[in-house]
Parts: structure tokens; C-alpha cells; sequence
């Protein structure tokens, strides 16, 4: 008796290879993610430009939290700075900028009504200019660069400036509240412009010679006999400073301290507890002298609020793992390090106009049950110079909270599924069909 498989008809025999050929072409679900559709990213960076840019009053400043309504010109500029290193939010940078370069006078107190100008506000207003493409010497109808040159000590003629020539400071009684970060940013913001702006080297000698034994800088100038201790921050922003200006050895050695107090996970202390503020600085320096900054950045991915959190706080950078008040201000910095962006390179050229939200695909928008507001003492405040360094820690500290990666998908749609699972079907009916009637017949 003649076999059953070599009694089938060829009608039967191409419905058996139909069958096999459909279900080999059946697409593979794969855990890679999806493209981001237009106005999303799963870009770390994009996602927390695009945050800073929603989080705007009036789409062109931002505010202290103490009241809601005072410009925070110094932020303004660390949001500019961020949104800019992302290469995202262009239409919220422009705004910004705008912003400042009409305030200007006001952030500077170029009136002395506060007791500037501030040394601080005119180097930081410089840098915005050059990272944005403007002109540090006509933004906002003032030659910031200039101003700022002639408020560095001389070696004589200033009663108030005796015994230290290169520091940057005004005439008042407190100088204009002068420190290590607003020196840094003032040999930064002189050192990235045209070679007849770059600083002395009475400025850049200041900034060196502010080093403690070990390396490290403060953020302020101790007191005479007080001991001189290191503070993350302050090295940070002094790194980059002597790096611009060519101070390799000294900025070798900062860079070195930085790299010995890093923690076990990445993390850097600032203000007695490890935050995405000092972290994020610190990975600009980092980065700057080419040194490794991974587990810093990873660290602060995982303080990035991803698609498990409400859709208004994702792309969002908290300070130490909870959303806060101070989640804004850590964004700010944070947002250039996840770019990879130091402050010495960094530029807004090629900056896309839109703010991305956060791809998470499958994931409905949801909203947040109660919103954190921060107690006076808990927010990272900035000096009157613009500083973005914290300068109080929060009153507590909340453990960090699990963090997926960004984003929390894979990429598949549900539909697809179900598209997958009803094809799939269809060719196996098929194909259970033929083979039936092919019995039959046989």
C-alpha cells in the first residue's frame, strides 16, 4: 500500500508550503525600541531639555520658588545652558535668551541698587551670548566682556582690591560677593571669546592659587587661618575655567581630587549628601578633562523621572531620587551632562526647534496625586552672582527611588500584537484545512 505522503496532490502540497512559508514570515517581536514619533525622544538629554522648556513662566524665564513670581535670571541662564547642550527646545532657548538680554540690566544690578554689578551675572550673561551664537560684547545693549574686564582687581590704584590682583570684584563693601565659581566663570566666559578678550594671567593666577593641598577648590575663599577644604562644586567650575584658559597641570590636579571622591555608585557629594546638582557639574568637569564620567551619568539617569512617572514630571532630574522643588534647578545641570556637553565646548548650534517629550509608547499620561512643594531651607539657592551651586541641603534625605531605564518600554504596540496573534491564526487555519482535504482526497 502506497504511502500517505506520497499519495498527496500537488494542490495539497503547495497549501503545506504556504503554510510554512507564512508562519516563517511572521515578524519577530524584539525588545529594541520603537522610533520615536515626532515631538518624542527616548533621549535622555532631549527629554530633559524638553522638560526645562514646559517648565518656563510665560515661555521666558523661570521664577524662585519663594514666591513664584520673582525672575530667577541665574536659572534662566542654567536652563538656557541645558536646553542648548541637548541640542533640543531651540524655540525655548531663543526665547530665554531674549529674556535675559532685555533683563540684563536687572540681573547685573549694574545700578549698584543690591550691591552689584555682579562679576558673576555679567560672565554668565557672556557665556549665554557665546553659547547661543550672540555677541558677548552687544547683548542687551552692553559690552559684557568689557564691563566685566574692568572690574578685575588691579595691582594698584583700588584701595579694596589690595593683595589680590586678577580677582574679580566691584567697589562695594562685599565686592560683588566674589568666590571661587564666579572667578571660574569669568576666566571661562573671557577665555571662550576672540583671543584680544582672553583673561590675564593675574586672572587666571587668582583662580589656580585658590587650590587646597589636596587639589580641590572651595566654592568660597575661606577666611584668613581657616583651613581651606575642597568642595566638589567648586572644583568643578574651576576645572573647566583653567582648561579654557590652558592651566592643564592645575586643572589636572582639581580633576584628580574629583576623581578620588567620587562615590562607590557614581555619585558626588555637595552640601553633605550626594546630588544630581554637584553630580552633574562634576561630570562637566569630567568630561571637559577627559576623564571618565559613566557611573556619574549613569547615576543620574537613574534619578531621571522615566515613563513609570506622571507624564508632567517625565524627563525631570531630582535632586537626590523624589520629585521636588528642586527637581527644576537639577534638571538645569543635569540635562548638559546627560548631552556629555562641558561648559568649555558647549554650544546651541543645530538645536531643534521643538521640546520633546518623553516616548513611552503604550503608557497613558497620567498626573501627579500631590505636588511636592520645598520648604525654605530644602532648595538648592544660588548666590547672588548667578552661582547654580546649592548652597543648603535638603532638610531630609529621601532614599533614592528605583528608576528604570529610560524609557520604561520596549517598543511594542498591543495592537501589533493582537495583528500578530490573528495573522498567525488565519495561515495555521489554513494550512489545517489543505492538509485536511488533501487527506481526503488521498
Amino acid at each position: 500500500m502506497p504511502t500517505f505522503s506520497a499519495r498527496w496532490p500537488d494542490r495539497a502540497r503547495f497549501a503545506v508550503a504556504a503554510l510554512v512559508v507564512g508562519v516563517l514570515a511572521l515578524p519577530v517581536l524584539s525588545a529594541a525600541p520603537a522610533a520615536a514619533e515626532p515631538g518624542t525622544t527616548s533621549d535622555p538629554a532631549a527629554a530633559a531639555a524638553g522638560y526645562l522648556a514646559r517648565q518656563l513662566t510665560d515661555g521666558t524665564h523661570y521664577v524662585f520658588d519663594f514666591d513664584g513670581s520673582t525672575p530667577d535670571f541665574g536659572l534662566t541662564a542654567d536652563g538656557v545652558f541645558g536646553m542648548a547642550a541637548a541640542k533640543v527646545s531651540g524655540t525655548a532657548q531663543a526665547a530665554a535668551t531674549a529674556y535675559l538680554a532685555a533683563n540684563a540690566d536687572g540681573y547685573i544690578d549694574s545700578a549698584g541698587a543690591f550691591g552689584g554689578p555682579f562679576p558673576g551675572s555679567y560672565a554668565k550673561l557672556a557665556l549665554v551670548a557665546t553659547v547661543t551664537g550672540g555677541d558677548p560684547h552687544a547683548f542687551g545693549g552692553l559690552d559684557l566682556l568689557a564691563r566685566l574686564a574692568a572690574l578685575e582687581c588691579p595691582a594698584t590704584g583700588r584701595p579694596e582690591c589690595a593683595g589680590t590682583p586678577g580677582l574679580f570684584r566691584n567697589s562695594t563693601a562685599d565686592g560683588g560677593f566674589p568666590n571661587v565659581v564666579t572667578q571660574a566663570l569669568a576666566v571661562l566666559a573671557l577665555s571662550r571669546s576672540v583671543a584680544a578678550d582672553h583673561p590675564d594671567a593675574a586672572a587666571v593666577d587668582f583662580l589656580a592659587g585658590r587650590a587646597c593641598p589636596d587639589g580641590g577648590f572651595p566654592s568660597l575663599f575661606p577666611a584668613a587661618g581657616d583651613p581651606c577644604a575642597s568642595d566638589v562644586d567648586g572644583t568643578a567650575f574651576a576645572v573647566q575655567a583653567l582648561l579654557a584658559a590652558g592651566r592643564v597641570a592645575a586643572a589636572n590636579a582639581g580633576l584628580d581630587w574629583l576623581m578620588s571622591v567620587r562615590l562607590a555608585d557614581g555619585s558626588f557629594v555637595g552640601t553633605g549628601v550626594a546630588n544630581a546638582n554637584s553630580t552633574a557639574v562634576a561630570v562637566q568637569a569630567l568630561l571637559a578633562g577627559g576623564r571618565d564620567a559613566t557611573p556619574s551619568v549613569g547615576w543620574l539617569r537613574g534619578r531621571q523621572i522615566d515613563c513609570a512617572g506622571p507624564d508632567v514630571q517625565r524627563g525631570a532630574v531630582t535632586y537626590t531620587g523624589t520629585f521636588d522643588g528642586n527637581a527644576l534647578r537639577a534638571t538645569t545641570q543635569s540635562a548638559a551632562a546627560l548631552a556629555g556637553q562641558p561648559l568649555t565646548t558647549l554650544t546651541a548650534a543645530g538645536s531643534a526647534a521643538d521640546a520633546p517629550t518623553l516616548a513611552c509608547v503604550g503608557a497613558p499620561p497620567t498626573t501627579p496625586a500631590t505636588t511636592s512643594t520645598p520648604t525654605p531651607t530644602g532648595a538648592p539657592t544660588p548666590t547672588p552672582t548667578g552661582t547654580p551651586t546649592p548652597t543648603v541641603a535638603p532638610t531630609t534625605t529621601p532614599p533614592p527611588a528605583a528608576a528604570p531605564e529610560l524609557p520604561n518600554t520596549n517598543g511594542t504596540d498591543g495592537r501589533q500584537i493582537v495583528l500578530l496573534g490573528v495573522t498567525g491564526a488565519a495561515l495555521v487555519g489554513l494550512g489545517a484545512a489543505a492538509l485536511l482535504a488533501a487527506r481526503r482526497r488521498a
